[in-house]
């Protein structure tokens, strides 16, 4: 398996989860994928 194979999917998953997160130091919603 490439990376390029996963990367899009693995991409987006992050991003949906990211609006769900809420951590202290960020605004609900806010958290940065990195």
């Amino acid at each position: 398996m490439q990376p390029e194979d996963y990367t899009a999917k693995l991409t987006d998953e992050i991003k949906s989860l990211s609006k769900k997160i809420s951590m202290k130091g960020f605004r609900p919603g806010k958290y940065p994928s990195e």
